[in-house]
């Protein structure tokens, strides 16, 4: 090897010293940088995560405090941090505890004094007794009579539980059909679930319709695993109607909406038809007409029913209820008609036209039944909770009219809650706006 050889191999081992003292002082600043970006990473997740928790800690002291005021922080927290299913299930568990606890303080009156008359009943009889006289509507009194059991004859816990149960089902209704758009907006749902406790259901008729209330909420729950394509909505529909017989309406409906839509005039058709027949009856002279044998339990409590039904007078419902119906409805054609065009995608679109025809069937049959005012009110208190639904799907449509229009309705909504509240006819702890300053050991020992 000669010396200019040797200089040349030196040179050469000299510069793949450097080159590889680069690469490693390139690969130590990169993997330098990976780690302080992790590190920062890790610090600003962990700050949220505690930030997450602090807030969720603020929440719930705010609820116990005052659970009403609390509506309006859990509202803003979901909308903000859009947490998993089980934290939205918590707190509508806590919206619905929220009522339950109003509902506690209720004085018995009208049919709630009815209800405790017959609980009280379940305290001295075993569940056999109390099996003999349970043959309509089972799923509502069985349960009570276990709540009855298990409070020690605590009569206004019956309440709260139903009332919990009434509203955390209807939430969780919400949630579900809420996922049959398919691009899901946490704000829309947040704005239906406030709108719905303080107006889209009708809270002083939670503890009054209790077992109505209850039966609803299990149908809309039917309603929205329908629209989702979700076969267990049959299951809901049995528990709808063995907690108030009434809800086997929505079993004809559900079946004629499931035509295509070219046949949905047909189900229009049939409603219009099914609502001229029902508007004729008479519930006591159609009982009394069959000849049923009262020596039978079964046949002796639909004639005992009927006959409360018949002496009962709630009133009738008000013009302003109908023309805001009314308005529902059109709406609810005019999306239907253009779900295709209205709505981004067609599995969205699928499901949306299930509730509209739903809605829209619906609010037919119980137009042309008006005459029969008993029969008018209990399926107008369905339609005008029913609404809750139609106006969450106004809000997901692509039009900045209907939008703004459920803007207004839901804040408005807190004002319409307590004007009705003041003018009711059911006493509570309070009846005024004072009731946002009750804590929640102000309900419980009240």
């Amino acid at each position: 090897m000669t010396w200019q050889s040797l200089f040349t191999w030196q040179v050469t081992l000299i510069k793949l010293r450097k080159q590889e003292k680069n690469i490693s002082r390139y690969w130590y600043h990169n993997m330098l940088n990976k780690e302080l970006h992790i590190e920062q990473n890790f610090a600003s997740r962990k700050q949220i995560v505690l930030t997450y928790y602090y807030v969720n800690i603020l929440v719930c002291s705010i609820w116990i405090l005052s659970p009403i005021i609390s509506v309006f922080a859990i509202c803003l927290f979901l909308a903000y941090f859009n947490p998993s299913k089980n934290t939205y299930l918590f707190y509508f568990f806590l919206i619905a505890v929220a009522h339950g606890l109003v509902n506690y303080t209720k004085v018995p009156a009208s049919d709630l004094e009815m209800y405790n008359d017959t609980f009280k009943l379940y305290l001295d009889q075993n569940i056999l007794q109390a099996g003999r006289t349970i043959l309509l509507d089972p799923f509502f009194y069985y349960t009570s009579y276990f709540v009855t059991k298990l409070s020690f004859g605590n009569l206004p816990v019956v309440a709260l539980f139903w009332t919990i149960f009434t509203y955390y089902t209807f939430f969780y209704a919400l949630y579900e059909y809420d996922k049959v758009f398919q691009s899901s907006n946490r704000l829309r749902l947040i704005f239906i679930v406030f709108f719905s406790f303080f107006i889209g259901l009708d809270f002083q008729l939670s503890a009054h319709l209790m077992r109505q209330s209850a039966a609803l909420s299990l149908a809309m729950l039917g309603i929205a695993m329908y629209c989702r394509g979700k076969r267990i909505y049959r299951l809901f529909f049995v528990l709808a109607f063995l907690t108030h017989f009434s809800t086997v309406i929505f079993i004809p409906i559900i079946f004629l909406t499931r035509l295509r839509k070219h046949f949905l005039a047909i189900a229009v058709v049939v409603c219009m038809v099914l609502g001229y027949i029902v508007s004729t009856l008479n519930i006591l002279e159609v009982v009394n007409g069959l000849h049923l044998n009262p020596s039978n339990p079964l046949f002796a409590s639909i004639t005992d029913r009927a006959q409360m039904y018949q002496e009962k007078d709630d009133g009738g419902v008000t013009v302003r209820l109908m023309i805001e119906m009314l308005l529902y409805l059109l709406i609810a054609i005019y999306v239907l008609i253009r779900a295709g065009k209205l709505f981004e995608k067609k599995e969205t679109a699928i499901g949306a036209r299930r509730f509209l025809a739903i809605y829209m069937c619906f609010s037919i049959f119980v137009a042309l039944i008006r005459n029969n005012l008993l029969l008018s009110l209990r399926y107008f208190f369905y339609l005008y909770h029913l609404s809750a639904f139609a106006i969450f799907t106004f809000s997901r449509v692509r039009s900045y009219v209907l939008f703004s229009f459920v803007l207004l309705l839901v804040f408005t909504a807190p004002v319409r809650y307590f004007k009705g509240l003041e003018a009711s006819a059911f006493i509570y702890i309070d009846n005024t706006v004072k009731l946002m300053s009750y804590n929640v050991f102000d309900f419980l020992s009240n």
